[in-house]
């Protein structure tokens, strides 16, 4: 009889795997409370800026331009709708 690994058996059991994707989620947020406070660096402020853009009725790609993919605009516009515009 083989034995399970660790991954094997978390993946095999919901609750486990749920428990421990949760966790990693509480983690990262854990780690990003103490910057809450800190501006956007530089990508985040051009994301945040064609967001901004999006949700005042510009086009991407028209109105600013950035190499990345538009989905990353459209994650910031509707954090600034679920969360608002400020820092924190």
């Amino acid at each position: 009889m083989q034995e399970e690994n660790f991954f094997e058996t978390i993946l095999k059991n919901k609750r486990a795997f749920a428990f421990c994707f949760a966790g990693v989620i509480l983690f990262a947020i854990l780690l990003q409370l103490p910057f809450l406070s800190v501006p956007l660096e530089r990508d985040e402020g051009e994301y945040a800026y064609i967001a901004r853009l999006l949700l005042n009725g510009g086009v991407p790609y028209r109105d600013a331009f950035n190499q990345k993919p538009p989905v990353i605009f459209l994650l910031y516009a509707s954090a600034f709708l679920l969360f608002g515009e400020s820092i924190e």
